[in-house]
């Protein structure tokens, strides 16, 4: 029987995969729908949440400009991903509103205007779901 070969990898199939993983309202549904099916998800982004805060701030380091636009769209986009699964996740991303708001405290002159709005949205649903907060005061 003759065997089947791997279908060939390309460019165009790579960023289809990347595009995929990177749907985040399409995952924010299957993840409302199945919390306990997209935990490691979840702990994923919220490590790549966690790291492009520490680039980001690197970044506003370095630069006496307004920082990368790239890396700002990411961390809002990101932050309110995140608030809006975390009553899914309470005890996953607890520390998550104490990053938010200790971004915001840290950078508030340098954060340009929309990622600035993100995290303050951000807060304030995770505030309007006083679950959210309860369960990150006693983490």
């Amino acid at each position: 029987m003759p065997r089947k070969h791997a279908p060939a990898f390309t460019p165009e199939a790579a960023s289809a995969s990347a595009s995929t993983q990177h749907n985040l309202p399409a995952l924010q549904a299957k993840m409302k729908r199945d919390p306990e099916g997209y935990t490691e998800e979840l702990r994923q982004l919220h490590r790549h949440f966690k790291s492009s805060v520490f680039l980001f701030r690197q970044q506003a380091a370095l630069s006496t400009t307004n920082t990368g636009g790239e890396v700002a769209k990411e961390l809002g986009d990101l932050a309110m991903f995140l608030a809006n699964v975390a009553p899914f996740y309470r005890e996953d991303i607890a520390d998550l509103p104490g990053q938010i708001a200790g971004l915001l405290d840290a950078n508030a002159r340098r954060l340009p205007q929309g990622l600035r709005e993100h995290l303050v949205k951000a807060l304030i649903l995770m505030m309007n779901r006083k679950g959210v907060l309860r369960a990150s005061a006693t983490a």
